[in-house]
């Protein structure tokens, strides 16, 4: 079924004629510049937390790396080096970052996240405009969606905002395909690899159990369907037809399944490095799982988005218990539409939704909760970091519920009829219910404040419980105006009055929510990279102390800006990516896991003003943060080059290695320790005079020219992982796992050229199998017959 065209039946509402398509997609551009017009219009940057530490600095590397025709497998910056690509996160094959890419930044990393929010909103509202066949309700659940806390908070992470962006294209197009078959089979497939190749696992699995649930709830109706219709006829059966699967059903099972099959291998280029990385990485079954829950009155913060919240010194607030997001607030009037559709309850899609916001809630409590433990049971959670980040799939279902309510409240095109009592009945208690927990709510955290809030914490308190009670009124008004007959202008001024106070609420439910510092703060220009022996490429490294790293990871300063520049002077987080600076550690979903042991338990292990001056000089650790000045980096003469050879194997088991390599009687120039199980590749076991002559290193290829009396070993202060190839002379040889996480080369006596190269297998298979993916969709579009555009075809 189509939906009227609103443009020339005269039945139907200037609602609905006001907010088609175009006009939607204008008046969310509008709403979308209003909101950060100093980001477009490149007069400000994006500054909150992971932005400025991992986002900016990651596109800056990449941006680089793009310009110099390279791509980034391996970022030699960080952690002594650690694969880029097969991090996710990094973007590195999604192709909406050439936006980024190919327009100057820092400017254009902004461009790349509202145009996404901008996607994102476009997106609910199709999707909302398919299942309601009303342009108005999905209207309502795109500005919602658009503007949703968690969307909002999402601008400080651009691969989960680029997810957020695509989750429902996913489910629009995937609905679409499986049903319809044809070239849309084959647009879901590419759209589902578009979302995998954001890097935003937790976005991505909820996108994929929400398309599932959705399914399933359309197989249960379907089903259901079949046998009321049994019984109707009086068709006798050996089973009960609910529990067997009806023909018409198989088709459409196939085509999900084969979407799902074209999506992994489309993104099979990301997901085999990703899956190689995780296996050699720092987190199993158990990593982090039970840190950052939702509190047990965590889901009050749906209806009071500052109750029991602590401000930081910049004046962002933070809930107490849990710090991944400031926000997950829908807002009032979003909360109480869907609470009338719950309790309507008019189509499977509401119940599936419904049962998704409960599930979610039940499980972000983590082990808070009963669900997230029983999970558990069943399941390795270690992957997902947060049990707070269950709270995702609210995102998109609060703003869809909000649809289906007002597709029930409203009159349809050409019924003007005004609202019925039990509907209004239902809205009214709905809107009571959240005024009075939202009054309660400020009650108790006003004479229960959390320690340290102070009245400006209280009086934000009451001024977010005011605005909200205050949109919610209105909204509710507008709603009531809208579900009675009345004139043209009447109802476009009630709708516009609906869509800008839920733009309000939300834009404004929390203070500094999206704060921004000028461009010029993320402009390269540390002062040592001026300083004598500078840190650079296969040089010297640079490395802060545990004081300095726990000083900037818990001072912020009211001004961002100050904030931000201190980090920059510390080098902290992955600002060393912006400046072309090595340094020994980084912030990072995954690590190389030896290598995060070393740099944990040998460097920020220690607490002490003293670190044991071996492990500094092996890492080639030129410049050392003061523990008393964050400004200050003491020079160390002593810190060796990264490449050095002749030294002593010593055949030390893993345990004993680490006790080993911190003691201060470790010569690391005399002593390299090997394990027991690469005794027979190493030739010699004797120290020898070997001396370096001259080394190149770049971030995918090292090379370096020894000459050594006798076999000996080459070792390198890079840490050790399997893509990394290494030839002697020509001929391929043995890299061997040194010092525990580092690599050492096996030589003859004489003169030996040494020459080290990234080559990584799996994603060289994982191309060629997306390029296998990429000729069936073709394959698949030849033979399909062309078929109508998502949004206007129902």
């Amino acid at each position: 079924m189509t939906p009227p065209t609103a443009h020339s039946d005269p039945e139907t509402p200037n609602s609905e004629r006001f907010v088609t398509p175009g006009r939607f997609a204008t008046l969310l551009a509008l709403l979308v510049f209003v909101s950060w017009s100093d980001v477009l219009l490149g007069a400000g940057s994006f500054v909150l937390r992971d932005y400025s530490l991992f986002g900016y600095p990651i596109a800056h590397y990449h941006h680089d790396c793009f310009w110099r025709g390279e791509l980034p497998l391996w970022n030699p910056l960080n952690n002594c080096g650690l694969p880029f690509l097969a991090q996710w996160n990094t973007l590195t094959l999604y192709p909406g970052a050439l936006c980024y890419l190919l327009l100057p930044l820092p400017w254009s990393l902004g461009l790349f996240m509202l145009l996404h929010l901008w996607l994102g909103g476009f997106g609910v509202y199709a999707l909302a405009r398919r299942w309601t066949e009303l342009n108005f309700p999905a209207a309502v659940a795109g500005v919602a969606y658009a503007f949703h806390g968690l969307v909002q908070q999402s601008l400080m992470w651009p691969n989960n905002l680029a997810a957020f962006a695509l989750l429902p294209w996913v489910v629009l197009t995937v609905e679409t395909g499986v049903r319809e078959g044809g070239r849309k089979h084959v647009v879901a497939a590419l759209v589902g690899a578009l979302q995998m190749l954001t890097g935003a696992p937790e976005v991505i699995l909820f996108t994929w159990l929400l398309v599932a649930a959705l399914a399933a709830g359309r197989l249960f109706s379907v089903q259901c369907s079949v046998f009321r219709r049994c019984s109707e006829l009086g068709v006798p059966t050996e089973r009960p037809p609910l529990f067997t699967l009806h023909p018409s059903l198989f088709t459409p099972l196939l085509r999900l399944l084969s979407v799902i099959v074209l999506v992994t291998l489309l993104a099979a280029a990301q997901l085999l490095p990703f899956l190689e990385l995780l296996h050699h990485s720092q987190r199993d079954a158990g990593f982090n799982g039970a840190i950052w829950s939702l509190p047990l009155w965590g889901a009050a913060n749906l209806v009071s988005p500052l109750f029991q919240t602590t401000l930081s010194a910049p004046g962002v607030p933070f809930q107490n218990g849990q710090s991944w997001t400031a926000s997950f607030y829908a807002g009032l009037p979003v909360l109480a539409l869907a609470l009338v559709a719950v309790r309507r309850g008019s189509s499977p899609r509401v119940w599936v939704l419904a049962t998704v916001v409960l599930l979610s809630l039940a499980t972000a409590l983590g082990e808070n909760g009963w669900l997230y433990l029983a999970l558990k049971q069943i399941g390795p959670l270690g992957g997902m970091r947060y049990p707070a980040k269950f709270v995702i799939p609210l995102t998109f279902a609060l703003p869809l519920l909000a649809a289906f309510a007002l597709r029930d409240l409203l009159p349809a095109p050409g019924q003007p009829l005004p609202l019925a009592p039990t509907a209004r009945r239902r809205l009214w208690g709905a809107a009571s219910v959240l005024l009075a927990l939202s009054v309660g709510l400020t009650l108790y955290g006003w004479k229960h404040p959390v320690p340290g809030e102070g009245e400006a914490g209280q009086h934000l308190l009451l001024r977010g419980t005011l605005v909200g009670g205050i949109a919610l009124l209105l909204a509710l008004a507008a709603v009531l105006g809208l579900a009675r007959a009345g004139t043209p202008g009447r109802t476009l001024s009630l709708s516009l009055a609906l869509l800008v106070l839920i733009f309000l609420d939300l834009k404004t439910h929390l203070p500094q929510l999206t704060p921004r510092v000028a461009l010029d703060v993320y402009q390269p220009g540390h002062p040592l990279t001026q300083a004598p022996d500078a840190p650079r490429l296969g040089g010297p490294r640079a490395a802060l102390t545990w004081q300095a790293a726990q000083e900037f990871r818990g001072k912020l300063l009211p001004s961002f800006t100050d904030t931000l520049l201190n980090q920059r002077m510390g080098l902290f987080g992955d600002l060393n990516l912006i400046e072309g600076l090595p340094k020994t550690d980084g912030f990072f979903s995954l690590y190389l896991r030896a290598q995060r042991e070393v740099e944990t338990q040998l460097i920020f292990g220690s607490q002490t003003n003293s670190l044991p001056d071996p492990i500094l000089d092996f890492h080639g650790i030129a410049h050392l943060s003061s523990s008393t000045n964050l400004f200050q980096w003491h020079h160390r003469a002593t810190a060796l080059p990264l490449i050095t050879a002749g030294q002593r194997p010593e055949f030390v088991a893993a345990e004993q290695t680490l006790t080993a390599l911190g003691s201060p009687g470790w010569n690391p120039t005399a002593t390299v320790f090997i394990h027991p199980w690469d005794r027979m590749y190493v030739p010699n076991t004797n120290a020898t005079t070997a001396k370096v002559l001259s080394t190149h290193w770049t971030a995918h290829r090292i090379e370096c020219e020894v000459d050594s009396p006798a076999p000996t070993l080459v070792v390198l202060a890079q840490a050790f992982y399997t893509p990394w190839q290494a030839t002697v002379n020509g001929q391929p040889t043995n890299i061997l796992r040194a010092n525990y996480a580092f690599q050492a080369v096996p030589i003859p006596a004489g003169r030996s050229t040494v020459r080290l190269e990234y080559v990584d297998h799996r994603f060289q298979l994982g191309v060629g199998l997306s390029a296998l993916g990429l000729l069936a969709c073709c394959v698949l579009w030849c033979r399909a017959k062309p078929s109508a555009s998502l949004i206007t075809k129902h």
